[in-house]
């Protein structure tokens, strides 16, 4: 049988092997020889993590070479597409008692998040990044379901062995322009704040959300947003941040969808968060400032004063990163830490720091309602069908990726 049909596979292959594996690999997880031999090893068992596999290596190739960059891309594409149908298929399989199946699944949904960000580094994919990754974070919050059936396999897994604990990071000062979004932010949220704790709406599905359960929601968001900020400041924990959008839950997702303003300028702000992280790999090179970018112009027709003044501290702040990596591509500055802002939580319970807290920094009563508004992750009960319910939702909006 004539091997021909197998070069353009041969060919990412290597390339993987020996470049964009390298790019997968972070200074605080030490998971050289997982991104090298490991994962490519267990791929060749799972289809779907094969095609995510090709499809980053693709969106490398595009980025590396722009002349050719239109094939690259058209492969790119192509394979994610692939790795997104098989993945449902195997998912209502019999594959989720398998180790070595959870294993798969949990690099596929690490390189799903890549690949979220690697779109902004094509011109032609810049359209509606925002829908974009909330299409790749729903799919991997759909992967964490089932791998949260056996969360042994993830506490024991070589991968995390090294990370630390975001919950447990030690706070840090940071910039005065975002501490005023921070606070804007806020500010505007409160505004739309229930009068009383009484009359809360059902937290089940309702479209449009209720304006009370998109306060709750933002509430939740920029709290999670400002945590970031005050503990993840370093570069090498900037990775962390990918996690917000799943911290920030379902509510404040479909919030996003409606293009509610307050939860659309905390997306904008934590662009301007993820921007330094496009100076140490080449797949977040423009993708803060694509969705900082989307956003204002989402809400440019607003005559509100903290609209503008949130956009032109944006603007501020990038302009920083664009000034400091001309010069010496330095670190972003760590600010001496200050309390920014004192505000009563929404949460019945304000609790007391606790270094023996098993939420770490996080009160418990922050978890409890984002472990909440993100059931189908922690909840005990879920089964094949609710995770393929889950993954249903993006399967009509990621047609335009076939």
């Amino acid at each position: 049988m004539s091997t021909a049909r197998h070069i353009p596979e041969l060919r990412l292959m290597h390339r993987w092997s020996t470049v964009t594996c390298e790019t997968m690999v972070s200074e605080i997880a030490d998971d050289r020889e997982i991104w090298r031999n490991v994962m490519p090893e267990i791929a060749m068992k799972y289809d779907f993590l094969l095609n995510s596999m090709f499809a980053l290596t693709s969106f490398h190739l595009a980025y590396d070479r722009p002349n050719e960059a239109p094939q690259h891309l058209s492969a790119a594409l192509d394979y994610q597409t692939l790795a997104f149908k098989k993945f449902r298929s195997d998912l209502e399989g019999s594959m989720m008692d398998d180790v070595e199946a959870h294993d798969a699944l949990l690099y596929c949904s690490i390189i799903l998040m890549v690949l979220a960000l690697a779109s902004s580094t094509q011109p032609l994919l810049k359209e509606g990044m925002i829908q974009n990754t909330i299409i790749h974070f729903e799919l991997v919050r759909g992967i964490t379901v089932v791998m949260l059936k056996r969360p042994e396999c993830i506490k024991e897994h070589k991968l995390f062995g090294k990370i630390p604990d975001m919950l447990r990071l030690p706070k840090q000062g940071y910039s005065p322009r975002a501490a005023r979004a921070i606070q804007l932010l806020t500010e505007m949220n409160e505004a739309r704040a229930p009068m009383s704790d009484e009359g809360y709406s059902s937290p089940g599905p309702i479209e449009p959300l209720p304006e009370d359960r998109r306060y709750l929601s933002c509430k939740n968001a920029i709290w999670w947003l400002e945590y970031h900020f005050s503990t993840c400041g370093e570069l090498k924990h900037r990775g962390f941040v990918l996690a917000w959008l799943s911290l920030a839950g379902d509510d404040f997702i479909q919030a996003i969808k409606e293009g509610d303003q307050i939860s659309l300028l905390a997306v904008m702000w934590w662009g301007v968060f993820l921007n330094p992280l496009g100076e140490q790999y080449w797949y977040g090179e423009d993708f803060g400032r694509d969705v900082a970018n989307e956003v204002v112009e989402a809400v440019k027709l607003s005559s509100e004063a903290s609209v503008g003044e949130l956009i032109y501290l944006a603007e501020q702040e990038f302009r920083e990163d664009m000034a400091r990596k001309a010069n010496d591509g330095s670190e972003p500055p760590i600010e001496p830490r200050e309390q920014v802002i004192e505000e009563k939580p929404f949460w019945e319970v304000d609790d007391p720091d606790d270094p023996n807290s098993p939420h770490g920094n996080a009160p418990a009563s922050v978890m409890a309602y984002t472990r909440k508004q993100n059931s189908k992750l922690f909840g005990g009960s879920i089964d094949r069908l609710q995770v393929a319910e889950r993954l249903g939702m993006s399967r009509s909006t990621s047609a335009g990726l076939e």
